[in-house]
């Protein structure tokens, strides 16, 4: 049994441009990389073997092309044939933009999606309702179902169909290496039917427009994943919640208490919320001083993590980094500059803030615990 106490040691670098950004890792390499600009998140794994899992999906501000296909092609990998897995945690806008170009372009991989979900009647709002009328007239459809409805397509034309993720299910094992496997955590089973009554209940009944369906909160219908690449771990955690409603990480938790291995990265559940928070993530599940990673998440006037969040975080571990810097460094709060001055913003923030973040985190397969933790774009280290 892996000593769970080992501090992991690990090597950073910020970059501030895209240096080394095209180098790919190599065959006995494991790479993490969270993708996230501060809505949307994207995580691209590498088991070793040239072979890849891509979680969710985001795109970044004034691309077209969905974060991990551009980086993929970028360190020119075939994604066609080398992703072997793709997940959908779950159907949140910033969770799920560009899923179905990925689903079409990666004809190699198979498609998961929340055992939730696996509903007839779900299957009908996405392909026989007012919803896909309006999409196959082009007309804009503002809910999280339309990326679905390309999956959905994008799939059929490849001759195939989504596979459902359930807690405890084996989704994918290596053939080159039986020891690289990703298996779904969650949802449980007891999630099933809330989750659907939630849904459903959204839906208008007297033909009228669907408008904008919202998956349910608290999301305890999300796929967390636990990757196995010989003896290193890694937790997603997706939006997975915590909540009086539904007791999502205590149901996974006590799942793991049989395992004997922990996770040495973590992709920080919901954003690093409170919400997303247990104890027994960190007691059960993760080795001491974790790597995690967090892509924050703003709307409005509202933002996640919040810095009691990342003083929780941190007094967790001492190795963690965002995806995206909120206040990078050299940028100006907009209520300080004088109206005669707001010109000169607009001229500076676009060199100021560039739209790729990514934190990338890799180690050789053989190591037991040495990671190299890259920053791109306003991607950084939480100090």
């Amino acid at each position: 049994m892996r000593n769970a106490k080992v501090k992991q040691q690990t090597i950073f670098s910020t970059l501030t441009d895209h240096t080394h950004l095209s180098t790919p890792p190599s065959w006995d390499e494991i790479e993490v990389c969270l993708f996230g600009s501060g809505y949307g998140e994207c995580v691209l794994v590498h088991t070793g073997n040239n072979e890849w899992c891509i979680v969710d999906s985001c795109i970044f501000s004034g691309d077209s092309v969905p974060a991990a296909i551009d980086y993929l092609s970028k360190i020119g990998v075939d994604y066609t044939t080398q992703v072997k897995v793709i997940v959908a945690t779950h159907w949140d806008d910033d969770h799920i933009r560009g899923l179905g170009d990925i689903a079409g372009l990666c004809e190699n991989a198979d498609f998961f999606m929340s055992a939730a979900l696996n509903d007839k009647r779900f299957n009908r709002i996405v392909l026989d309702s007012p919803l896909s009328t309006a999409m196959k007239l082009d007309q804009k459809v503002n809910t999280g179902i339309n990326e679905f409805h390309t999956v959905y397509h994008a799939l059929k034309a490849r001759r195939k169909t989504p596979e459902y993720a359930l807690d405890n299910k084996l989704l994918w094992r290596s053939p080159m290496s039986s020891q690289a496997t990703v298996t779904a955590l969650s949802p449980h089973s007891s999630a099933m039917d809330m989750a659907m009554q939630s849904i459903l209940s959204l839906v208008p009944r007297d033909g009228t427009p669907i408008g904008n369906i919202k998956a349910p909160k608290p999301n305890y219908t999300s796929v967390v994943l636990w990757i196995s690449i010989n003896n290193t771990c890694l937790l997603l955690g997706a939006d997975m919640e915590e909540s009086p409603e539904f007791p999502g990480w205590s149901l996974i938790s006590a799942d793991m208490r049989s395992r004997y291995s922990k996770a040495e990265v973590y992709k920080v559940a919901h954003h690093g919320s409170a919400t997303g928070e247990h104890p027994q993530i960190w007691s059960d599940m993760l080795v001491q001083n974790p790597c995690c990673v967090i892509a924050p998440w703003q709307r409005g006037g509202r933002k996640l993590p919040t810095p009691n969040d990342l003083k929780r975080i941190r007094s967790k571990s001492d190795n963690v980094h965002l995806s995206h810097d909120r206040n990078p460094p050299g940028s100006v709060k907009k209520n300080r500059i004088k109206h005669r001055d707001r010109s000169m913003l607009k001229i500076k923030a676009k060199p100021l803030f560039q739209a790729f973040s990514m934190v990338r985190c890799r180690k050789k397969i053989s190591f037991p615990a040495s990671w190299n933790v890259e920053h791109f774009g306003n991607a950084t280290p939480v100090l």
